[in-house]
């Protein structure tokens, strides 16, 4: 990693509060500790009842069960810490993404030359083995892996804006897509709250980032998860290094290479080429594009995390305005649809103790899958 990262990673931790309730020291280090979201997790949580089971003020929906009650609460407390791991994974690509760039720049900045006649040659190295290669294929790996990242912790806030907002659809299928496509049925007369934060997520929408920089990583992701891979374009440039010259008096180069992604990730190769009136790949360097992007996924984050909360808690002191919908989980899952049991046989593993979080001890308890109140489960609607 650069210098720079490795020496704020490097700093020692200050200590811990003797209150704390979770050590988020490293994300902060990071820079993808987000109050807001932490801020909405919290009041999720603190919801969670270990007698009614799920989140509490959900019992009046006779509806839902307690089956049902137990499934959406829980997977909207993890979805929600969903947004935050996937956060932290795409900062993590795209460290090392900079990275790799920093060492393939050194490895070709002296491709470029000026020969006696004043042109510049350029002489790229010759690939001896496998390991000469093996860097340029990790800065394919971390935009691969930034870029689904990002969309994972987009479909995570999908998650989540389909849960607090009681949409009528899959919790544990939503993404961002369907997010938008739920609200986008909402009717201002008859529904206020979430007609209100319609409008202000399509508002937030265009002020965390330029024009369709969304829809263009969301491209960019579908391409990588189930498409072919679209060619990328790496630009030498070259410069004179201060006043230093050659035996021919001409500068000493320093080159730079480029890495620039594709434009319209949405088309292959060859109809990329086809519309060739449009640029093929962005004028940007990549490192511009995915920090830039990696600054509007913050944003956006930060923003609809607050907004999120203040619905929350306008249902929770009404809880009739709006009603959590039985749609969301709409099947009771009987058991595995199928099971893996890896590569090679053995006997299960059988825990005789257990040491985790103390936040999943209590999911555990509010979802009566403790040792002691299991059984109850038998007698859930």
């Amino acid at each position: 990693m650069r210098d720079s990262d490795k020496a704020n990673l490097s700093r020692t931790y200050p200590p811990l509060p003797a209150n704390f309730e979770e050590d988020n020291r490293f994300e902060e280090a990071m820079d993808v500790f987000d109050t807001s979201l932490n801020s909405l997790k919290k009041e999720i949580f603190k919801d969670f009842d270990e007698q009614k089971y799920g989140i509490k003020w959900w019992d009046q929906f006779e509806e839902l069960g307690i089956k049902r009650r137990i499934w959406i609460s829980d997977y909207l407390y993890q979805v929600c810490s969903g947004i935050e791991k996937n956060l932290l994974d795409a900062k993590l690509h795209l460290i090392q993404f900079q990275s790799c760039v920093d060492q393939e720049n050194n490895r070709l900045a002296d491709v470029c030359k000026f020969n006696r006649y004043g042109q510049i040659d350029t002489i790229l190295p010759k690939d001896d083995c496998a390991f000469d290669e093996y860097n340029r294929h990790l800065i394919d790996l971390h935009v691969a892996g930034f870029l689904r990242s990002v969309g994972s912790a987009m479909d995570c806030l999908g998650g989540a804006i389909v849960g607090v907002l009681g949409l009528p659809t899959s919790i544990l299928k939503a993404d961002f897509q369907i997010a938008q496509r739920e609200l986008s049925k909402i009717k201002q007369e008859n529904d206020e709250v979430r007609w209100s934060f319609k409008q202000f997520l399509d508002k937030t929408m265009t002020t965390s980032g330029p024009l369709n920089w969304n829809s263009w990583s969301n491209s960019y992701r579908n391409m990588i998860v189930h498409r072919a891979r679209r060619m990328t374009m790496n630009v030498l440039t070259p410069k004179p290094v201060g006043r230093m010259v050659d035996a021919f008096g001409y500068p000493i180069l320093r080159t730079s290479t480029i890495l620039h992604l594709a434009q319209h990730p949405d088309l292959t190769d060859i109809e990329a080429t086809f519309h060739s009136d449009e640029a093929l790949v962005l004028s940007e360097p990549a490192e511009t594009t995915l920090t830039g992007l990696f600054g509007s996924l913050k944003s956006l984050i930060c923003s609809v995390s607050m907004e999120l909360e203040t619905v929350w808690k306008k249902r929770k002191a009404n809880p009739s305005l709006i009603i959590q919908p039985r749609k969301q989980w709409p099947e009771i899952r009987q058991s595995p649809e199928e099971s893996f049991s890896g590569y090679t046989s053995g006997k299960p593993i059988e825990f005789s103790q257990l040491t985790s979080n103390p936040k999943f001890l209590k999911r555990i308890i509010c979802a009566s899958l403790d040792t002691n109140n299991k059984v109850k489960w038998d007698t859930f609607d």
